[in-house]
């Protein structure tokens, strides 16, 4: 059987198929009191298929994993608040007609990403393409020894001295995540796809690193990270939409980042095919 982690998503109170996450049915019930009437999501619905581990995707047994591209990344790819089909997942999938697993865990970090990339390497898994959208440093994985972790980030790092300083020690971003896609590429034999979701481009044709707790802005020079390309801005909001106005991309942002997936691909395979 393969197992992966678990994020602490998986013990909330949740309710799939209708809400998972941070789309709870205690939040769509108050945005409907305070939204417009034309609030799109007032009567759109949203299903979610989870695993028995708290994916997004079919059961891990049932997957043909060598034929599969698979995603990595946390609530971005896993994409709280929209309909199984409007997942960058689902969307690549119908795209390239090709099975593409999502494997986003709702407010993991990099460390998560990599150890699971680990774990299925070490269960025989050797997929035919793999995608990463770090989620970013500023966020810390604890491991509970059970096969589970809790997240630590800026909506609760200030609890763990450990955590904070990590979370807001700038200095070691770039070196850090660098180290893991070096990991990664090291590790599988297939094409690979980086991105990093926190960065935009600036006027001054550099990158810019949002640091979540603080709201700091520190500019890295865009050749920082040879592998790993910056990613766009969101859109439009998912169903989740959060007391203090915070929520996860919607379609129209997850259509346009998938048509960039599909380009990118498209030119690394055929690239691949061509060597």
């Amino acid at each position: 059987m393969i197992e992966l982690l678990k994020s602490h998503w998986h013990g909330l109170k949740c309710e799939p198929p209708n809400f998972y996450g941070t789309d709870t049915k205690e939040l769509f019930e108050h945005n409907c009191k305070i939204q417009s009437a034309d609030w799109v999501w007032r009567n759109k619905k949203v299903h979610y298929t989870i695993n028995s581990q708290g994916y997004r995707c079919e059961e891990f047994d049932n997957i043909d994993w060598s034929n599969s591209v698979l995603m990595f990344g946390c609530s971005y790819v896993f994409a709280p608040g929209v309909d199984d089909s409007d997942t960058m997942a689902s969307k690549l999938s119908k795209l390239i007609n090709r099975p593409v697993i999502n494997l986003g865990q709702g407010a993991t970090d990099d460390l998560f990403q990599f150890c699971n990339s680990n774990l299925l390497y070490a269960q025989g898994i050797r997929p035919y393409a793999v995608i990463y959208l770090w989620p970013g440093v500023h966020r810390l994985s604890e491991f509970k020894g059970d096969g589970s972790v809790s997240n630590w980030g800026s909506w609760n790092c200030q609890h763990s001295e450990m955590a904070k300083y990590w979370i807001t020690n700038e200095t070691q971003v770039t070196e850090f995540l660098e180290f893991i896609s070096l990991s990664v590429r090291n590790l599988w034999d297939c094409p690979i796809m980086e991105y990093y979701p926190y960065l935009h481009w600036c006027e001054e044709k550099q990158t810019r690193q949002l640091n979540q707790f603080n709201g700091s802005v520190t500019y890295i020079p865009h050749t920082t990270w040879p592998n790993i390309k910056h990613w766009g801005h969101v859109m439009d909001a998912a169903r989740d939409y959060g007391l203090r106005g915070n929520y996860h991309p919607g379609p129209e942002t997850l259509t346009t980042w998938t048509e960039k997936l599909f380009f990118d691909y498209q030119l690394l395979v055929n690239s691949k095919s061509v060597a």
